[in-house]
C-alpha cells in the first residue's frame, strides 16, 4: 500500500489546518474530534469562524472575523494542495511551522 492510500482525505485536511494554524502564529491544534465537529458546519470559512467564536473569541476583538477566516482557509487550501501532491507522488511530506518539507 502506498502512502497516498493510507492518508484519508479528512486526515490530510486536518493536517493542513493544523499546519496553517501554526504557520499563522496561532498556537492551537485541532484533534480529530474537533475537526469532525467543525466539518458539520458548512463552508471552510464558516467552520473556522465558528471555532474562533467558540474557542478563541479574543481574536474577534482584534481581527475582522470573516477576513481572518478567509486568510486561514486560503492558507489551508494551499497547504492541502501541496500535501495532496506530495502524498500522491509517494513522498512522505512532513508539516513544519515553515511549511511542507520532504522527510
Amino acid at each position: 500500500m502506498t502512502l497516498a492510500h493510507r492518508i484519508t482525505p479528512d486526515r490530510l485536511e486536518l493536517d493542513a489546518y493544523n499546519g496553517t494554524f501554526w504557520d499563522l502564529g496561532f498556537r492551537w491544534q485541532w484533534d480529530a474530534a474537533t475537526y469532525r465537529e467543525a466539518s458539520l458546519e458548512g463552508s471552510d470559512e464558516t467552520r473556522v469562524l465558528n471555532y474562533i467564536a467558540r474557542h478563541q473569541p479574543h481574536l474577534l476583538v482584534a481581527y475582522d472575523g470573516p477576513a481572518l477566516a478567509r486568510i486561514i482557509v486560503e492558507h489551508k487550501t494551499r497547504r492541502a494542495t501541496a500535501l495532496r501532491s506530495a502524498r500522491a507522488a509517494g513522498v512522505r511530506a512532513e508539516l513544519t511551522c515553515h511549511g511542507i518539507v520532504d522527510a
